[in-house]
């Protein structure tokens, strides 16, 4: 039986039910987005560890595992992609799981549990396949560990979610030209041990960041030089942004200097003079962002909530400022679930 690939299957009307009540206490990194898991799956080189939990009847609730409660589960759990056929809390993994599985090989889809181990691409492990109520938790733990062992270079999960976080702030820090907050992001991604697509990414963009910064600046020289002036405003914000985001590198240095002897210059163009001389008062407001973004992925979250409101109270209409309101509102969040925790 393959579990990939999934085609046009439409499940039986009926075979799902209201699940149950949230289990209490920790779980499984359930994923909620199939094909998402799949490439989670192939970038950490991990099998996959799916889930068809035992109903109450044909259209009763979910049964949750008590062996998916055990500490050591739970621990070998970080080394694969999780799912589990819950369609109350994850329809979509619950619809795909059931398209394939609800064939009858091993009875009625949430008769008895099942447990589904799978290669990366979704392949399933027949010979591991486990099913009964009353799988062991000794059973269960030594079937995981014979999966692992076959995958001695998955990522855990918590490495691989470091990672992505670097990736996506580099890859943001990147888009904002900010290329020194982008170098730093990578060289940590680039001396990662693992082997992930995302690390080689960072290796390769480390080399070329020089002439990518270089490439920017000819971009918005160009906008500048241009008739249309909504064309060259956004070419002055974006070489406030470069100016900023090239300063305190050596490697950048010859860039920052361009662009300052640039924006000096833009001070006697009549479409953006004015702009051009509140170029101060914005890179103010970039910089202090920029420090509470450290901050806050440092978890740093009290500091960087006082220095997302100073963005707030300080510079209302920058372009920096609606970001930061929007930081101080999840802080302030994460902040009163934690108070809340103790």
């Amino acid at each position: 039986m393959r579990l990939m690939p999934f085609l046009f299957v439409i499940a039986v009307s009926g075979v799902f039910a209201q699940a149950g009540p949230i289990p209490r206490g920790p779980e499984p990194a359930w994923a909620s987005d199939w094909d998402a898991a799949l490439e989670e799956a192939r970038e950490r080189k991990a099998p996959l560890f799916v889930v068809i939990p035992h109903r109450h009847g044909s259209f009763g609730s979910v049964v949750y595992p008590k062996q998916l409660k055990d500490k050591t589960v739970l621990q070998l759990c970080q080394n694969f992609v999780c799912m589990i056929a819950d369609d109350k809390r994850f329809p979509d993994v619950a619809n795909r799981i059931a398209a394939e599985y609800h064939k009858g090989k091993y009875g009625a889809f949430g008769q008895k549990l099942q447990i589904i181990f799978c290669r990366p691409d979704g392949k399933e492990f027949e010979e591991h396949h486990l099913a009964g109520d009353n799988i062991t938790v000794a059973e269960l733990t030594e079937t995981m560990r014979k999966v692992l062992r076959l995958y001695p270079k998955a990522v855990p999960r918590s490495k691989f979610l470091k990672c992505k976080a670097l990736r996506d702030r580099a890859k943001r820090a990147l888009d904002e030209l900010l290329f020194n907050v982008a170098k730093k992001t990578l060289q940590k991604l680039a001396d990662v041990k693992y082997q992930m697509d995302m690390v080689e990414w960072a290796q390769e963009t480390l080399k070329h960041l020089v002439p990518a910064a270089k490439k920017e600046f000819e971009k918005i020289k160009k906008m500048l030089q241009g008739k249309e002036i909504d064309d060259k405003r956004a070419g002055v914000e974006r070489l406030i942004a470069l100016k900023v985001g090239t300063e305190g590198d050596k490697d950048l240095k010859d860039i920052n200097r361009a662009a300052r002897q640039l924006l000096k210059r833009l001070r006697s163009d009549p479409d953006v003079s004015a702009q051009a001389k509140q170029a101060g008062r914005t890179e103010r407001a970039l910089k202090i962002f920029l420090k509470a973004e450290q901050l806050y992925y440092d978890g740093k979250l009290k500091k960087a909530y006082k220095e997302f409101r100073k963005v707030v109270k300080m510079y209302p209409d920058s372009q920096y400022a609606e970001r930061a309101k929007e930081r101080v509102k999840e802080i302030r969040e994460k902040l009163e679930e934690q108070e809340s925790g103790k």
